[in-house]
């Protein structure tokens, strides 16, 4: 059999191809992150092809405090971002799941959980504010939890959600200054976007440091929003999921090296001053998405505490719920 020149071409090329390794294609991770401009800008550089990994791919979908809420039940997402709390809870729910990072930490000192008061409002201290209305974006979101933890373990005050020192309500997040504003509520806890209009244009003052006063009643600085994933999955593709979180640490670490590159972008993205973001890691928290042992006490000493306050049934053995091969030693 003879072959021309073109022939021998194709068959030089068929054979090499032939010999190469086979390049598997590469898993992709659901994740269903928090609509928020800060954690919109914490995987811009992974959005943007800035960071990439050769072993995963991300699809990663934004959504509401709400969303989030109802994401572990529909199980339709790989990973998802939620307060700590929500781990126990879908595992009594008969939904096992783990902790896999931290996705935000309060710092020792800051505002970003504060709770509220007009400029002018006669309310001094706390007990001022017994017997009044106070609004927030969740009753059951992890960080009013946080706050219901202070009022009780600090403050003395009987938190429960009915019957309580307090009349809480909640309302949607959009409409907590105007509230406050109008005096519908007397004090509310605010989003962190909110809090940095505030702080731009005045007119809200701080009543209570939630995130200090935390941090003198733990000694250490706690977890208010981690990633979890259900356990099934986990020991299905340990590895996958050991590159999907190699791949947020990197996203991180290129943010914290290019903030400007980030803030600026993201910021034009989402209609927001860049300098909120800015605010935000010097204020309001920190994104390591990772977890380590002092992430494990601070998480075990607030279950502790929603015990105590009727937020958790009973806390479980934090060491079980974190996936073991997440855990920074």
């Amino acid at each position: 059999m003879k072959f021309g020149i073109a022939g021998i071409v194709a068959l030089a090329a068929v054979s090499l191809l032939s010999s190469m390794p086979y390049a598997a294609a590469k898993d992709t991770i659901k994740f269903a992150s928090q609509q928020d401009p800060i954690f919109i800008a914490s995987v811009y550089p992974i959005t943007s092809g800035k960071v990439k990994s050769d072993l995963v791919d991300v699809d990663i979908s934004f959504l509401g405090i709400e969303g989030l809420n109802q994401a572990s039940a529909t199980r339709q997402y790989d990973v998802v971002h939620t307060t700590s709390l929500s781990v126990p809870r879908a595992t009594a729910q008969g939904i096992p799941m783990s902790i896999i990072a931290v996705s935000m930490r309060y710092p020792k000192n800051g505002d970003g959980a504060d709770i509220w008061v007009k400029e002018d409002s006669p309310y001094k201290t706390i007990a001022d504010l017994k017997g009044k209305t106070i609004g927030t974006y969740g009753l059951n979101a992890g960080g009013f939890t946080n706050v219901r933890q202070v009022l009780a373990l600090k403050y003395g005050f009987n938190v429960n959600l009915e019957g309580g020192d307090f009349h809480f309500v909640e309302l949607p997040a959009p409409a907590l200054p105007a509230a406050l504003q109008a005096e519908r509520v007397d004090a509310a806890t605010l989003v962190h976007a909110q809090i940095f209009k505030a702080k731009m244009a005045g007119g809200f003052r701080s009543l209570v440091h939630v995130q200090s006063d935390m941090y003198e009643l733990y000694g250490l600085q706690v977890p208010s929003l981690v990633l979890a994933a259900y356990n099934d999955k986990l020991n299905a593709k340990p590895e996958v999921y050991k590159a999907f979180l190699k791949l947020l640490q990197d996203s991180i670490a290129y943010l914290n090296s290019h903030q400007d590159e980030v803030f600026n972008a993201v910021g034009k993205q989402q209609n927001i001053d860049p300098a909120y973001f800015k605010m935000w890691f010097g204020r309001f928290g920190e994104i390591p998405y990772s977890i380590g042992p002092d992430d494990i006490a601070a998480i075990r000493k607030s279950w502790e505490a929603s015990t105590k306050i009727g937020a958790l049934k009973q806390a479980p053995d934090v060491e079980a719920s974190v996936w073991k091969d997440a855990l920074n030693k």
